[in-house]
């Protein structure tokens, strides 16, 4: 099954790591704004939907001369272009999806928390899903679950339930490792905690668990 990548708008930090996830994705959507990084970075994407009042008239007409595969949307929806673009990698069948951008932007916070939420949706409860802009890594884990994410002691890792509680959350390698415990929604007992191995893993019993990497590329 495929892996799928999502570029959205919003702060992108062009790195190997993000070069990595797109050179090893076997379909890219770009989302509306994201296209200007496409265009930016040399990222052709298989598809480009949105409603495209995020990008200039330059662009879109770029957009027209490199023959992309576009997919237009009326303004006036019930989804955020990176929701469509993220049912549009759905229906390729992506086992894992990477979106990149979409976590901080200019002037568009409320776009960032609803990136947050919607990498918790249940329509991805079986895929693979996370989010980057090059800085900050969010992950997502469901019950019964286990994820593995590499970093350095400068790296700092949060924790936070999703739902009412999160349950049997145990970590290995984290400075302050979890053994078993349960996170409520709004508790802060998961942050800022730091890697005291290059890899660590991180499992919960039942639950749903954001997991958020502030690297220290500098």
């Amino acid at each position: 099954m495929p892996s799928a990548l999502i570029v959205t708008g919003g702060n992108l930090e062009m790195n190997s790591r993000v070069q990595s996830i797109i050179e090893k994705s076997d379909y890219i959507v770009a989302a509306d704004a994201g296209v200007e990084h496409c265009l930016q970075h040399k990222i052709v994407p298989d598809l480009v939907v949105g409603d495209f009042d995020s990008i200039t008239s330059e662009s879109m007409e770029l957009v027209k001369q490199l023959n992309w595969n576009v997919e237009t949307f009326p303004e006036e929806k019930d989804k955020t272009d990176g929701e469509l673009a993220l049912l549009k990698a759905l229906d390729q069948k992506a086992h894992e999806i990477w979106i990149i951008g979409g976590i901080l932007g200019e002037d568009r916070f409320d776009h960032g928390i609803g990136n947050l939420f919607l990498l918790t949706s249940e329509v991805l409860k079986d895929t693979t899903i996370s989010m980057t802009d090059g800085q900050h890594e969010v992950y997502v884990v469901r019950s019964r679950q286990s994820i593995e994410i590499k970093g350095t002691s400068k790296d700092t890792l949060s924790m936070i339930s999703i739902e009412p509680e999160t349950h049997g959350i145990t970590s290995w390698g984290l400075k302050y490792d979890l053994l078993g415990i349960t996170l409520t929604r709004g508790s802060t007992r998961g942050m800022s905690n730091t890697f005291l191995w290059k890899k660590v893993e991180i499992s919960i019993s039942k639950g749903l668990l954001l997991v958020m990497v502030d690297r220290q590329t500098k």
